[in-house]
């Protein structure tokens, strides 16, 4: 209970503070009376339903210096869907290739195919000039353009110059063009051209990441790792209309740190809309939301390391010993019952073993019992009288044969009269 009371009381925080650097007019933050309606209180003033019936105003040029347009596109749903701009433009060297990769059925069905417009300008290294754009290029006062070096800069400020831009923002897709090696005299060269601009630099988009937290690094930070392309590009639409984003350079890089998703999980669950959660990232706030968290977890573990005192740690590891010794005595009490379980187990199979043994032979003495009396028996076995019993065999032993003196006369029992002389 206590952590959920800390966690509201901090979330609490943060919406104040978004609330006191809201400003009126384009952002309108929410202001819940309570943190437990918070969410219910705070409405994303640019939601979908809004920009429908909102009159959309204002037109922005996009210019991807790689011609790349398909790794980009989702920056014109992102400016139709929440920029509420009222016309928006394309720069190609072929404005029916730029059909082909921009005009998917989100864009269809949304409704930017109706504010989209595209412009052909020379092609100049497989992108178009977009200083040789046309007139037309000049009826846009707000340019975003993707993806230039240091090479292609110097043609477009001067061609943002004599359009009149006064809104210009460069967005640097490191794994596409490698960065920019020079940002200082990037900084240089626009902040000499009069015009408000911003340049964001990330790493690698990834369509599979939706939502993730963020901070913010220097321009010429070693690696952003990996953003999703949605976050990116939404940083970017909003970096062209808030007064924070104007005449800085900056990297934008995924989170790396537990306490930073917990900033943004913080704002989320407060009922943070995404303009809001840029411009408290711009602002700073982040940054002092999560070192103020840090510090908040140092702050508990040293309290909670001065709390013990040497008496109560020497308990606590006298505890823990006895425990041990007392987790050790209940493993040898169990093995020692498991053990008797199992000589119990054994002693009653050999009595049952025994017992059927018993039956059994109980059985087959009856049947022999039966074989005998019915005069059954084994062929080989030895008759009733035993084998003394049998009349012997031989030659001397049949009728009419040579018998003995004992025998009633000299030819034997069996021979005639007087047949023996």
């Amino acid at each position: 209970k206590r952590d959920r009371r800390d966690t509201m009381a901090a979330t609490v925080a943060v919406t104040a503070a978004l609330l006191a650097a809201g400003s009126a007019g384009s952002v309108s933050l929410c202001r819940p009376s309570a943190f437990a309606s918070a969410r219910a209180a705070c409405r994303a003033p640019l939601s979908m339903s809004t920009v429908e019936a909102a009159e959309r105003t204002g037109s922005v040029l996009v210019y991807d210096a790689t011609n790349d347009y398909y790794a980009t596109r989702e920056v014109f749903q992102q400016l139709y869907s929440f920029g509420n701009w009222a016309r928006i433009a394309c720069v190609s060297p072929s404005a029916k290739q730029a059909r082909k990769m921009l005009l998917s059925r989100e864009a269809r069905y949304s409704g930017l195919v109706d504010v989209l417009e595209f412009l052909e300008g020379p092609d100049v290294g497989g992108a178009a000039a977009v200083g040789e754009a046309g007139p037309k290029a000049a009826d846009y006062d707000t340019w975003m353009v993707l993806n230039a070096n240091e090479g292609q800069l110097g043609g477009i400020v001067q061609a943002a110059q004599q359009a009149g831009v006064r809104r210009l923002l460069l967005a640097v897709i490191a794994n596409q063009v490698g960065g920019l090696t020079d940002p200082a005299a990037v900084e240089r060269q626009l902040g000499a051209s009069g015009i408000t601009y911003t340049v964001i630099r990330t790493g690698t988009l990834s369509k599979d990441i939706v939502g993730s937290a963020m901070r913010i690094d220097t321009l010429d930070a070693a690696s952003c790792g990996e953003l999703g392309a949605e976050d990116f590009f939404r940083v970017a639409m909003e970096a062209l209309t808030l007064d924070q984003a104007a005449n800085k350079m900056f990297s934008l890089c995924a989170a790396d740190s537990a306490d930073v998703n917990a900033v943004y999980k913080e704002m989320r669950f407060a009922g943070v809309n995404r303009r809001q959660e840029v411009e408290a990232l711009l602002k700073g706030i982040v940054d002092e939301r999560t070192a103020q968290m840090v510090q908040e977890k140092e702050e508990k573990a040293a309290a909670k390391l001065e709390a013990k005192d040497p008496k109560s740690i020497a308990e606590e590891a006298a505890e823990k010993k006895e425990d041990v010794q007392a987790a050790f005595l209940r493993a040898q009490e169990r093995a020692k019952r498991v053990a008797e379980e199992q000589k119990a187990r054994e002693a009653l199979l050999a009595e049952k073993r025994a017992e059927r043994a018993k039956v059994q032979d109980a059985i087959d003495a009856r049947v022999e019992q039966r074989r005998r009396e019915n005069g059954e028996g084994d062929d080989d076995a030895p008759g009733p009288g035993g084998a003394e019993d049998a009349p012997e065999s031989g030659p001397e032993g049949k009728d009419g044969g040579a018998g003995d003196d004992s025998s009633g006369g000299e030819g034997g029992s069996g021979g005639p009269p007087g047949g023996g002389g």
